[in-house]
């Protein structure tokens, strides 16, 4: 699947008119859908900003709908303000990245393993604040996927064998992270380490650029606490190690 490299300005002046707050019926509107098959669909979303000069790429799985509506809220607003495209992308991704708990989740973890002071930080909230220049938050499948219209978790059907969630990993996720070749990597959850590892196996990526199996910071995640406990050494020494070679 090829999506034009100006979805975002041919969608804008739909999203510039959305009321806000918006609903899920203004972001899960026909003309934001991008694919549709059985039960699988997957919707535009304006995560398109990719900060080249990263020195940590955050991947999740994909975003869910409070971080969609969230994501054109923000747009619908920036857009009003007149701010050009790439302003409006990056205000998106300070707004509603990992929006909610998952954030306060994520910013703690990555504050235990002393990501913050790898990067000469107080915290790792600012990354999603004053020191966004730092970081290039994106997803496993960067638009937003619905299984039977609800979120879909990356597990059923298989993130890896499913040939259109395969292709976006193969293509956008992959362009996404040669891009940003300098930044850490950390995918968030089982789904976003499959993804990771794909990449990883077809050499595209350096596996020690990557925090390998850092789970996903929702607070559904009944297990996140006890396997982060298990991993936080390796993940910490990784971080440094690589922040020693590339700081």
């Amino acid at each position: 699947m090829e999506l034009p490299d100006d979805l975002f300005d041919q969608l804008s002046p739909l999203i510039r008119a959305l009321p806000v707050p918006v609903s899920d019926d203004n972001v899960l509107m026909p003309e934001f859908r991008l694919f549709q098959h059985e039960k699988l669909s997957i919707y535009y979303v304006p995560f398109d900003y990719v900060n080249d000069q990263a020195q940590v790429a955050i991947i999740g799985v994909t975003p869910g709908l409070r971080q969609m509506k969230s994501a054109f809220q923000s747009a619908a607003q920036a857009l009003r303000a007149n701010l050009s495209a790439d302003a409006v992308l990056r205000q998106v991704a300070q707004d509603a990245s990992f929006v909610g708990s998952m954030r306060t989740n994520l910013v703690k973890m990555l504050d235990e393993i002393g990501l913050a002071r790898c990067l000469g930080i107080e915290t790792s909230r600012l990354l999603f604040g004053e020191r966004d220049d730092l970081v290039h938050t994106t997803s496993a499948i960067r638009y937003a996927v619905f299984v039977k219209g609800k979120n879909y978790s990356g597990h059923s059907p298989s993130i890896t064998k499913t040939p259109i969630l395969r292709d976006y990993i193969d293509h956008y996720l992959r362009d996404e992270l040669e891009r940003v070749s300098e930044a850490l990597i950390v995918p968030l959850g089982k789904a976003a380490n499959k993804a990771m590892q794909i990449l990883i196996d077809d050499r595209a990526i350096n596996p020690e650029r990557c925090l390998t199996g850092f789970p996903h910071p929702s607070g559904a995640n009944g297990h996140r606490k006890r396997t982060f406990e298990e991993l936080e050494p390796f993940l910490r020494q990784t971080a440094q190690e690589w922040f020693v070679r590339h700081g």
